[in-house]
Parts: structure tokens; sequence; C-alpha cells
């Protein structure tokens, strides 16, 4: 389970624990009739695929009440993520489109996927993300080592390559041991050069965050690119730094123009490398300044980001949502799922072999190479 699919399914499940619904997390190729069959409500988790277009489809013929689920702009990412390569195929662009145009309506947390996706026969549901295991905050004194770091994902990387390669040298030159530069989850190609401490990434996303807090740095940086893909995110990044009380640093661009009471939780600056320089040297030395966005931040997201006030909001705004169509279930005989699960794993797998067809032929000789000389190795020992 992913990280977006894991977030939400936490909340879901935080308002089952409250027995405010009732609630299953079901993997796709899992599904039965009789969860379908249960389920008033079926949210689709960033389907995509042919078999996840062919549940949609049974689903709307079923009259079954279907949320899409979508934090990405999916049918639009850039050729230089490193994704792209699987959501850039005509195919997948098309199962998602199905998918979304099948759904009774759309659940997202920015209002730009919002606005583009729904209709007036397709409303949204707008939500906010949580902070899950907040820490504490902690004020920390002034002669300390400053810790300044970046955690994401490690897709990452190529960002922190192109936005900070330079800033952070000439700040790692300039403060050399008063500071303490560190990676967690993506490590950028200059890490050694600034004497980075790397992380290695953590898929739980639980044990992320748990980590996260127990680095205990004082400033988390947040370049995002300006482009129209990355202005449908969402502020994620602040959320994860404010709870974990660390003062943030931000691209002054979406999904970060819209942070809650912004100017007290960190600093944002245009993405040049004499505007990040800037930004990061005032917030090292106005020892002042970086507690106050440290612990504003922390406040912010305990009092606005919590659990039980984001889950509250989602359920009044799904059931608002809801409200305007029917609820009513079409009594009719569903066709077993088998079908269509065998035909997945079919197209699935001849797609695998047609896509890595020339690599499977060159990898044969290299194979029959490595028997060769593995044979001859044993004759070797033998003798």
């Amino acid at each position: 389970m992913i990280p977006t699919i894991y977030c939400i399914h936490l909340l879901f499940d935080h308002l089952a624990k409250a027995k405010k619904i009732e609630y299953k997390c079901i993997q796709e190729m899992k599904l039965r009739n009789s969860d379908l069959e249960w389920a008033d409500i079926i949210y689709l988790g960033r389907f995509d695929s042919w078999y996840e277009q062919k549940l949609a489809e049974r689903m709307k013929a079923a009259g079954d009440r279907t949320v899409y689920y979508i934090d990405d702009d999916l049918p639009n990412v850039p050729q230089e993520i490193k994704c792209s390569d699987y959501y850039g195929r005509a195919d997948i662009k098309k199962h998602i489109r199905a998918c979304i145009e099948l759904s009774g309506a759309i659940l997202t947390p920015s209002p730009i996927l919002l606005q583009k996706y729904t209709t007036v026969q397709r409303p949204g549901i707008l939500f906010q993300s949580a902070a899950f295991l907040p820490g504490t905050y902690t004020p920390h004194q002034e002669a300390e080592t400053i810790k300044i770091g970046f955690a994401g994902s490690l897709d990452r990387s190529n960002d922190l390559d192109a936005m900070l390669s330079q800033t952070l040298k000439q700040v790692k030159a300039k403060y050399k041991e008063r500071i303490s530069l560190q990676f967690y989850g993506a490590i950028p190609s200059f890490a050694k050069e600034v004497d980075a401490v790397c992380i290695p990434y953590e898929a739980n996303y639980l044990k992320y965050r748990q980590k996260l807090n127990e680095l205990n740095w004082d400033i988390g940086l947040a370049p995002m690119p300006d482009t129209p893909f990355h202005a449908c995110k969402h502020y994620n990044k602040f959320i994860e730094y404010g709870s974990s009380a660390i003062a943030g640093i931000y691209s002054d661009v979406s999904p970060y123009l819209s942070i809650p009471q912004r100017e007290t939780v960190g600093r944002f600056c245009k993405n040049t490398p004499e505007a990040w320089m800037e930004a990061i040297c005032t917030e090292i030395e106005d020892n002042a300044a970086r507690e106050a966005h440290r612990e504003m931040a922390w406040d912010i997201c305990l009092q606005q980001f919590s659990l039980d006030h984001v889950t509250e909001k989602l359920l009044e705004a799904q059931e608002e949502c809801l409200s305007k169509g029917s609820n009513q279930k079409i009594k009719l005989r569903r066709l077993p799922l088998i079908g269509i699960k065998l035909a997945n794993i079919w197209f699935r797998g001849s797609g695998f072999i047609k896509q890595n067809r020339f690599k499977t032929i060159q990898m044969i000789p290299r194979i029959m190479g490595e028997k060769l000389q593995g044979e001859k190795a044993k004759k070797e020992l033998g003798a």
C-alpha cells in the first residue's frame, strides 16, 4: 500500500474505530461480489488499469455509489517524473479517465483537481491530510548544531539536484560544522559533497513519520517545481514538518501558497539559488524567528490537522456530497468477477512480455555465458 493510499486508509480506519462508519480496505484482486453488496459507498483508490476499469463499469451498472480518489493529476504526469513510464502510456491514461467518468464523485485534497475533474453530475469531496503521530515541540538551544534536512520519497532526488545543489554546497561552505545537512529518503547526487547524513527511505508511513520526529531537525527544506502538475499536489510537506516541530523553507508556489498562516510557520522563496540561499541563511542566523516558526507550525498542525478534526471534516464533506444523489442500489444479479480477474492476469502477463521482449532477448546471451562460466568453475574446483 503506497503512502498516498495508506494515508486515506488511516483516516477511514480512524472513523471506523470511533464507530462512526463501518469500513473495509480490500486489494482489488481480492474483491468479491459480497464486498460490493455490503458497501454503501465504494472508494476507488487511484484506479488506472484495465481490470480496475472493468470493476468500475460493473459498479456503475449495478448502481453502486463510487468515489474516485485522486491526489495527483495522473493523466498528465510530466515526462521528467520517473513514474511517467507508466502513467504516460496511452492505455493507462484511457483507463484513468474512464474510471473518473464512471465514478459518482471525486475525493481529493487538491482544490485544483477538484475543479478539474468534478461536474454537476460528479461532485467533489475536498479533504485535508492529517498530522499522523505528531511529535513534541521542545525549544532548541542557540549553541547547538543546526540540523537542516529534506524528507521525501525516492523520486524527489531529481528535484533536489536541480533546485538545491548549488545552494546547499554554498551553505555548507559558509557554515561548516555549525550545521548538519541530512537527507531522509531521497538522496541527491551531491550528498557526499556537503557531508550529509543519509537516512534510508521508510516505506511504512507511520514508521516514516515516527523517524522524522526522532531526527529532531530545526529546518526542513521543501522545494517544489513551478508547474501545472506540481500545483495540483497537496502541502503534505508542511503537515509532516510542522507536526514534527520543524521550521520549513518552502518554494513560493502552489500548493504551498495555501498553507494556513504561512508567514508564521517558516520562510517562502522563489525558485532561484540566490533566493534559497538568502532564505536558508536568514533562518540559520535568526534563532528567535526559527524557534517561533517551529512552535507555530507544530501548534497549527495539532489544532487544524489532528486525526479527530480532519476525519470529522471528511465525514461531513462526504455526507454533503453524497446527499446530492441517490444512495439506492439497483438490485440485480452481479456477474462473477473470476472472468475479469483471469483476463487481467493474461493481459498483465502478455503486456509484460511484449514490453520487455527486447530486454529478455538481450539477457539470454548473458545468462548462457554466466551458466558456462559456472560450469567451468565447477570443473576447475573439482580438478
